[in-house]
């Protein structure tokens, strides 16, 4: 929710993208982008540059408020 929040802010100044965590409905497959990156927990929010490179990143519980400071300080 904290995202479409966000997003609604800043439009399409960013692209957004979620993955789940699993790609079945028993919850026992891991998706590619989480097995690569080695993840153990969720949510994790990842924020790069236009080239790919991750520059911030939220781990844990965060809220929309946190979202658009990070993003913020990206468009600055």
């Amino acid at each position: 929710e904290g995202l479409n929040a966000a997003s609604k802010q800043f439009g399409d100044a960013f692209t957004y993208l979620h993955a789940e965590i699993y790609t079945d409905r028993t919850i026992t497959k891991i998706a590619p982008a989480v097995g690569a990156l080695k993840m153990t927990y969720d949510p994790a929010l990842f924020l790069t540059d236009k080239h790919g490179l991750v520059i911030d990143r939220l781990d844990g519980v965060f809220d929309s408020e946190e979202i658009v400071e990070r993003l913020t300080a990206i468009v600055l």
